[in-house]
């Protein structure tokens, strides 16, 4: 990432690391392969994973989403991917790019 991604803290917007995102994306990336082999019946249950992060101060900041290719939502490109939601007006979502 070359572009600040801005996210938010008790509503003041601040900078995401792109150490952190890096590091949710290799959270979900390691899900993925934990459960693909804890249950190879069920691993194409097991093919994208998405993270959305609101406001950081808050309990449910993070929103992480599983699934197979039938239930991939339009908006990824990827395997996994970061959106980044919430502040003051907490209808903006940034979608980051692998």
């Amino acid at each position: 990432m070359n572009k600040a991604i801005k996210g938010y803290y008790d509503g003041e917007e601040i900078t995401i690391t792109e150490g952190y995102i890096d590091a949710l994306k290799n959270l979900m990336l390691e899900e993925l392969m934990m459960m693909q082999k804890a249950h190879p019946d069920f691993a194409d249950c097991w093919s994208w994973g998405k993270c959305t992060v609101g406001d950081l101060a808050g309990m449910k900041r993070l929103d992480f989403e599983y699934g197979g290719e039938e239930d991939k939502p339009e908006d990824m490109d990827s395997v996994v991917q970061v959106f980044i939601t919430g502040g003051k007006d907490n209808g903006r979502r940034v979608k980051i790019m692998s």
